[in-house]
């Protein structure tokens, strides 16, 4: 808190005073954490791949020696979001992006489809977060004091699933004890999907349509090519461990992809 009364002294001259002063907060307060999970934009969203960043604060207590605390962020994603690769932990130095590692800056033992994860900050980890904040406000820096966290996940829900709106959520809560042993848990509201979609092809027989084929197989991808009218090979559909997805028609010649971002798709 700061009492200015104005007009006030100008101290390079104690014969002036001064009718505007400008106030920069000298700390920042020692107090609850936040945690949150951005809703993801249409470009986060390719295809059944949805890129997901959380933003959790790095305490203002926070010593570069763990002692007593702990930081741990959480993460539980509904039924038909898997965990997919390409996690990234990192802050903000002098504008510059420092990755941690996993294993010795922090711990994240996820496996690919898991629904849930947990990055629990090491000893290495508090001393580079810890050793990297300066002790006050950097007001044209303020990303340095949030540790960011950016994962794919690959959304699949069944067809019944998307015709009962069932609606993928992802829910994020940050726990921290500082070194007092005081705890700290700050869970904001899950963040909901929007703008998905389901794709339904039914695959019947070119010269007799009431004949439905099953067992066609196909591939689902999100772009074509450049200057032509040929898929980008690149954009298919893959699963959660990276493999391109095959979809194959059932009995009634139909197969149902759920969880789709709005977009154009090709199928060959």
């Amino acid at each position: 808190r700061s009492i200015v009364s104005l007009p006030m002294v100008n101290h390079a001259d104690n014969a002036q005073t001064m009718n505007t002063v400008h106030l920069y907060p000298k700390n920042r307060e020692v107090g609850w954490p936040f945690s949150e999970k951005e809703q993801p934009s249409l470009d986060d969203h390719n295809g059944n791949v949805i890129s997901w960043t959380i933003k959790t604060e790095i305490p203002a207590g926070l010593k570069a020696v763990q002692g007593a605390q702990s930081y741990v962020v959480r993460d539980a994603m509904s039924n038909g979001i898997g965990f997919a690769g390409n996690l990234k932990v990192y802050y903000f130095a002098g504008g510059v992006a420092v990755e941690l590692v996993n294993g010795s800056d922090y711990s994240e033992p996820v496996n690919n489809g898991d629904t849930s994860l947990a990055i629990t900050l090491l000893s290495d980890g508090f001393a580079k977060l810890g050793g990297a904040l300066p002790s006050g406000i950097d007001k044209d820096a303020m990303d340095r004091y949030i540790l960011y966290i950016t994962y794919d996940t690959v959304v699949n829900l069944s067809e019944e699933e998307f015709e009962n709106s069932v609606t993928p959520e992802n829910d994020v809560k940050l726990n921290f004890t500082n070194n007092d042993g005081t705890q700290y848990e700050n869970d904001p509201d899950a963040v909901v999907v929007e703008n998905y979609a389901g794709l339904k092809l039914i695959k019947k027989d070119g010269a007799n349509t009431n004949l439905l084929l099953p067992g066609a197989q196909f591939k689902v991808y999100t772009k074509r090519a450049e200057g032509g009218t040929a898929v980008d090979t690149d954009s298919v559909l893959k699963d959660v461990n990276g493999a391109e997805l095959v979809f194959t028609t059932d009995a009634n010649g139909e197969f149902f992809i759920g969880g789709l971002g709005t977009g154009n798709y090709y199928i060959v």
